[in-house]
């Protein structure tokens, strides 16, 4: 076991000590229903004025006590923050004492160790609730016998049964309340667990993915490509740049050429396969990923993405508008790094674009540059 399993972190830390502010204010509020059955008992005859007078004093002091202590910083330190385990045995003890005192309502006060470990369940771990078990029930079977046949339930009058049936009904209601609050508290924790992961995937989105075409940015598609086994099944990679894109900024303005962009990504997604991957390699380039693809069929494919630009509606962003794209596709050899494998398709956009660009080629392994259409070959200049 290392430091971080005994000693919780600044924010659990924090959270903890919370959590147990919370919880002191509820058994306050708890407290008072207890005074309040007690005073009852008092007018009943059970039992002396001087039990919830002394009661009240002491588990009022106690909770002001570990109040005040939790609101000190150097308990943030402790391998229970929130004194937890502490408060519980505390008050368990405090339980225990007043059955010795007040054999009469002995019985009540050894219920109350049930919303005791209710409250202490929403804020201990399963060891520390185990281990304080442990102790109070010991301690519980110290006070049995201790208490011997003195431990009854007043039944002398109705007054007296009628307050038993309520102090009975008092803690079964509070430790339903408990149990709602702790459901409660799960659902919200379980809530802000969504959020947070929704966040985090949209962080990672956002990192990954190019802000205006929604396609990769050119580092997470530079390292897919990394990853990819070599030959066979092999892979090829095709390098897309858009024809004259300046002449489109430069005629209609950046806020269309922006469209431009958004519509060219979103028809290149629908025309190529699955398991293909597109990337905004930078400005009006783009490079696609095809997997597991031989030479051949990722020519095929990246000559269907060229046809489905050029027959894009691009007219509905701007009248007589027209947008064409050029592609290089290379197939990765074994032993060449990304670099070796994108310049080389870069080289076949170079020669689409000497060729008349709206054109897709293939920098075939003999070195000879092969286009899709028309079908010759293109000697590599």
């Amino acid at each position: 076991m290392n430091d971080t399993d005994v000693y919780p972190s600044a924010p659990r830390a924090d959270a903890a000590r919370e959590r147990s502010l919370d919880l002191i204010g509820h058994v306050s509020l708890s407290l008072g229903i207890d005074i309040l059955l007690l005073a009852l008992f008092v007018a009943a005859g059970t039992i002396s004025v001087r039990v919830p007078l002394l009661y009240a004093a002491i588990i009022g002091a106690t909770l002001a006590a570990l109040r005040a202590l939790l609101q000190q910083p150097w308990v943030r330190q402790w391998r229970d923050p929130g004194l937890t385990r502490p408060a519980l045995l505390l008050l368990s003890a405090i339980e225990l004492g007043f059955s010795l005192y007040s054999p009469p309502l002995a019985f009540y006060f050894l219920n109350l160790l049930f919303l005791a470990f209710a409250f202490a369940a929403l804020n201990l771990d399963l060891r520390g609730m185990l281990s304080s078990f442990i102790l109070v029930a010991l301690g519980g079977m110290w006070v049995r016998l201790r208490l011997g046949d003195a431990l009854h339930i007043p039944s002398r009058t109705g007054a007296e049964q009628v307050l038993v049936w309520l102090g009975h009904a008092s803690i079964l209601l509070r430790c339903c309340v408990v149990g709602w609050y702790g459901n409660r508290l799960s659902l919200q924790l379980q809530q802000r667990n969504h959020e947070l992961s929704e966040a985090a995937q949209e962080i990672t989105y956002l990192a990954t993915h190019d802000n205006l075409t929604g396609v990769l940015r050119r580092v997470p598609l530079w390292e897919l490509i990394e990853r990819q086994p070599a030959p066979p099944p092999g892979h090829c990679v095709a390098m897309l740049d858009l024809d004259r894109f300046k002449n489109v900024n430069d005629r209609y303005g950046h806020a269309v050429g922006d469209e431009v962009l958004r519509l060219f990504a979103t028809t290149v997604r629908n025309a190529i396969r699955p398991g293909d991957a597109l990337g905004r390699y930078g400005g009006e380039e783009f490079l696609m990923l095809l997997a597991g693809t031989a030479p051949a069929a990722a020519l095929a494919v990246a000559e269907r993405v060229r046809l489905a630009v050029a027959n894009a509606d691009w007219p509905r962003l701007a009248p007589d508008l027209r947008v064409t794209v050029s592609i290089g596709v290379a197939a990765g050899k074994p032993g060449e790094t990304v670099e070796q494998l994108v310049e080389r398709a870069d080289r076949a956009v170079y020669a689409a674009k000497q060729a008349g660009r709206n054109r897709t080629m293939l920098l075939r392994d003999d070195g000879v540059f092969e286009a899709a259409t028309p079908p010759e070959a293109v000697p590599a200049g």
